[in-house]
């Protein structure tokens, strides 16, 4: 994907580069959760909110 000119009239923050790049690997995401069969199940193990944020939690509440 090729950007020519970014939206500000400074062309020079990367508002159009990011928001391209964002459609890339949102894409790539969409895809591969089709692709590999990934359910919520295995989101919720190691989504911040499932297992790795109870032990996150945990560990906050020692201190």
């Amino acid at each position: 994907m090729v950007v020519n000119r970014e939206t500000d009239k400074y062309n020079s923050q990367g508002t159009t580069s990011s928001t391209a790049l964002c459609l890339i690997f949102h894409s790539l995401q969409a895809a591969l959760i089709e692709e590999t069969d990934y359910k919520n199940e295995q989101f919720a193990v190691i989504h911040p909110g499932g297992a790795v944020g109870e032990r996150l939690n945990a560990d906050k509440s020692k201190t």
